[in-house]
């Protein structure tokens, strides 16, 4: 009897540890804490933060949005992923057609509450927002399309990292974000994206696969990084004047990749996975300052 608790156990454990390599955990925020902050924005009664709506949604970015949008990664990048060691620690690996069946079966239930989701809307706006997604989380990585492997629209195509926060603002306001911001945000998701994509420069070479990186190589990716995030920060400094002084912490993101051209370091994979900890704090406490009323009247509802 214990042998088999220890082996659906460990079993289990296995599945979860899969799943959560799979989702990249790390990234949660990259979509989910995007839903949250543009929501946060929109809102204007704590209310807003009780609806199933919200709670569905934000879970729904959290998970399954990400199992989407990685796992069709992984299903159709096994060309250049058998030559990437990040592979093999962080992330997961397909090593055989029981994997190739898992990740699968797990995409189709994806589907499946994203089509629940996109069923449950009756309005327009928000079905093409949440199409977008969709489509464009599909397409990346999907043949013959597979935008991932072509120079521009790679970068471009990472709009969907910021439609969650465009759909969460918009699910408070009923309406668009001025172009101006759309701007700024696509600069910032093309800086990720290609900064992203420079440590697997020499894995996608190999490969065959052309990518804007592989195209402009180390330095010039990173100075068209610099340019995009220069470009955002002073969008939302100069546009978002209220945000003033914590719109000085956006600065951050163009000093990294001029801190990496001055001091000509090659191996920026360290770098890389400081990200999630970087873009969580920055968004946490853009995050709170535009909350603090509903902060204040939720310490209020509890004392």
């Amino acid at each position: 009897m214990n042998f088999l608790i220890t082996k659906v156990s460990t079993s289990l454990i296995a599945k979860i540890n899969y799943l959560l390599k799979l989702s990249r955990y790390r990234f949660w925020l990259y979509l989910g804490g995007t839903y949250l902050t543009g929501f946060i924005i929109g809102a204007n009664s704590l209310t807003n933060f009780t609806t199933g709506k919200f709670l569905l949604h934000l879970i729904y970015f959290m998970i399954p949005a990400n199992i989407l949008l990685y796992g069709i990664n992984d299903l159709f990048d096994q060309d250049t992923d058998i030559f990437n060691h990040k592979k093999e620690d962080k992330e997961v690996k397909i090593n055989s057609s029981r994997d190739v069946f898992y990740l699968k079966s797990l995409l189709i239930l994806c589907y499946f509450v994203s089509t629940f989701l996109l069923l449950s809307y009756d309005n327009f706006n928000e079905i093409i927002l949440f199409l977008s997604f969709i489509i464009l989380s599909t397409i990346y990585s999907l043949p013959p399309l597979r935008l991932k492997a072509r120079p521009i629209f790679d970068f471009s195509s990472n709009i969907l990292y910021f439609i969650p926060g465009i759909l969460g603002y918009y699910q408070n306001t009923g309406i668009m974000p001025p172009i101006l911001t759309w701007i700024g945000l696509y600069c910032f998701t093309s800086a990720m994206h290609l900064f992203s994509a420079i440590p697997d420069i020499s894995y996608d070479r190999k490969a065959s696969v052309i990518t804007t990186a592989v195209k402009l190589e180390f330095n010039n990716s990173l100075i068209l990084c610099l340019i995009f995030w220069l470009s955002f920060s002073l969008i939302f400094s100069f546009y978002y004047r209220f945000l003033f002084p914590l719109s000085i912490l956006l600065l951050i993101y163009p000093l990294i990749p001029l801190y990496i051209l001055i001091t000509k370091k090659e191996n920026i994979d360290q770098i890389y996975w400081y990200f999630p900890y970087i873009n969580g704090i920055v968004g946490f406490i853009i995050s709170i300052t535009m909350g603090y009323p509903y902060l204040i009247e939720l310490i209020e509802l509890i004392f």
